[in-house]
């Protein structure tokens, strides 16, 4: 089965370290977790996770870093995807924001 790359964009200048959780929003299985260092001003694979392109999936990463806590997501699979489900997707990613509220100095996607 093919994978997909998880990296984690480190933009200030020193390196960080994280802690991330990858999962999936409908089912809320974990995907991929850790812990890891990401270098100052660079673009690190974290994890892979195995990737179907025939199936749409909703893919939500949160973090935690010295920096603070974050969250953001991916939207897996080959389009067009159908709008009540980005629309439950997006209310489960609100829901999660809610609670972590977002990072300063690191992205993931």
């Amino acid at each position: 089965m093919p994978r997909q790359e998880i990296v984690a964009c480190n933009d200030t200048r020193d390196d960080l370290p994280i802690s991330f959780t990858a999962r999936d929003a409908d089912t809320g299985e974990t995907l991929a977790q850790g812990s890891r260092t990401v270098r100052g001003d660079s673009v690190d694979r974290i994890a892979s996770i195995p990737h179907r392109s025939n199936a749409a999936r909703f893919l939500i990463f949160e973090w935690t870093s010295p920096l603070g806590r974050g969250v953001n997501h991916y939207l897996s699979g080959s389009p067009p995807f159908r709008a009540e489900d980005v629309d439950r997707w997006m209310d489960r990613l609100s829901r999660t924001r809610s609670q972590a509220p977002g990072s300063e100095g690191l992205r993931s996607g």
